[in-house]
């Protein structure tokens, strides 16, 4: 027969590995994310400087043509 400490012993190891259980399910749930977000940043800034390098941003000192109307013009 098992006694009331005994029970109580029982239960609360029970509720603990249940808890590290979730707390561990959690972490690597929370892992996941953050190395997903990692991922697509890294993803984002590579493309950006893939664009940039292709389409490089005009000099400091560079002005646009008012006189041109029509891009087709100016080719």
């Amino acid at each position: 027969m098992m006694t009331p400490d005994r029970a109580a012993f029982v239960i609360q190891n029970a509720w603990r590995r249940f808890d590290d259980d979730r707390k561990e399910q959690l972490l690597a749930e929370y892992e996941s994310e953050m190395w997903e977000a990692y991922e697509r940043k890294a993803r984002e800034r590579e493309e950006e400087e893939v664009w940039s390098s292709m389409y490089p941003a005009p000099p400091a000192d560079y002005e646009v043509d008012e006189t041109i109307d029509d891009y087709d013009d100016y080719m």
